[in-house]
């Protein structure tokens, strides 16, 4: 019997595998790979919340302009069929109308138990401005503006910054 002596070295030409140093070269590849895959998900958080708080002021913004609608549509009731109503916001006086909005968009509300909905997050300042009137209707035109102001940190972790989103829409009231 023709047996291999112990301490001769095998021959693997014709063997198949993969080498000690190539797993440890795919490895690293691989590391690599997913350093940067963690890298783009932490930029796609912070841009999933800034849009969030871009679309929160858009809709705020358009809560506050749905609600001097109304404003303007019962004025125009009451200069027509007589009768009063009172608002708890002038949109069409000569001050601004300053409100406050939490994260999700509503007023703040002192008695809820979370302080998501007990902070003020945006500030919404409504402003109108007299359009002159139009021949053959009744009420006057009035182009009100709701400016919604917010807080955010910026991606690098620098000063916090304040952004803005600006509505305007033209209303006939009384």
């Amino acid at each position: 019997m023709n047996l291999p002596h112990p301490l001769k070295r095998l021959d693997r030409r014709g063997e198949a595998g993969f080498s000690l140093v190539e797993l440890l070269v795919a490895a690293f590849i691989m590391a690599v790979g997913l350093l940067g895959l963690a890298a783009l998900e932490t930029v796609a958080l912070k841009s999933n919340t800034r849009s969030r708080s871009f679309n929160t002021a858009v809709l705020v913004a358009n809560q506050v302009l749905d609600s001097v609608a109304v404003q303007a549509r019962q004025s125009l009731q009451t200069q027509t069929y007589g009768g009063t109503v009172t608002y708890g916001n002038n949109y069409f006086g000569a001050a601004p109308v300053v409100e406050q909005f939490t994260y999700r968009g509503s007023h703040p509300d002192s008695t809820a138990t979370n302080a998501v909905d007990k902070t003020a997050y945006f500030t919404a300042t409504t402003s109108s401005a007299n359009a002159g009137t139009y021949t053959g209707a009744t009420g006057t035109l009035a182009i009100v503006t709701t400016i919604v102001t917010f807080q955010e940190a910026s991606y690098q972790g620098g000063p916090i910054v304040t952004r803005t989103v600006t509505l305007s829409r033209t209303f006939n009231h009384g």
